[in-house]
């Protein structure tokens, strides 16, 4: 009767241990599948090991496109600013105007090939900046000369040629006939101080 007591109660140990050590095997199985070794380091499904290099390759490489930038054109409301600069005088003489029909939809490089014998200083779609340096005098000569029936004042543009630039109060028949027919004719006048005093002598 003891020996049988003892062999029961034997036999309940054996199966606490084996309880035991099936709840050790299962939490062991447990941890291991549900976090993967801290040795392994995974990106974009390739498994990197500490003692391995990185495949770098071409292939697997993201190639980001660049932003394209915006390119700066002549438009029909950009101005178009020329500046003469003459080394006799040191003076700069400036006209602004708008672009030429040619000059439209024009970029920086294209312009710059064009008119490579200007500096071009500002270039943008709202102002275009552009210096020639020429030996000589500034064209400081007018023309006075005859507007619909007022005396005129013109003066040379280096690009574009004779330009009117005012019409006085005065008219040319209020004044003797030779003095009419030289305004008739054209007269040339070098220097602003020269043009105010033929002026202010035609109008008094």
């Amino acid at each position: 009767m003891y020996r049988y007591k003892t062999r029961e109660k034997n036999n309940a140990y054996t199966l606490i241990i084996l309880i035991i050590l099936a709840l050790i095997a299962f939490a062991y199985f447990y941890n291991t599948n549900s976090n993967p070794p801290k040795n392994n380091v995974t990106i974009k499904n390739y498994s990197i090991k500490n003692d391995e290099k990185p495949d770098i390759s071409a292939s697997n490489i993201i190639e980001v496109a660049p932003v394209a930038s915006i390119v700066e054109k002549i438009t029909p409301n950009t101005e178009i600013v020329y500046q003469y600069y003459y080394e006799l005088d040191q003076k700069t003489v400036e006209e602004r105007e708008q672009p030429p029909y040619y000059m439209i939809n024009m970029a920086e490089e294209e312009f710059r090939s064009k008119y490579s014998d200007w500096e071009i200083k500002v270039f943008s779609s709202k102002q275009v900046v552009m210096q020639k340096n020429l030996n000589g005098k500034s064209p400081f000569y007018f023309r006075i000369g005859e507007k619909d029936g007022y005396i005129a004042v013109y003066y040379e543009k280096p690009v574009n040629g004779i330009s009117l630039r005012e019409i006085t109060d005065t008219p040319v028949n209020t004044l003797p006939k030779d003095e009419q027919d030289k305004i008739r004719s054209g007269i040339t006048v070098y220097g602003e101080d020269e043009l105010i005093k033929i002026l202010e002598d035609y109008s008094s």
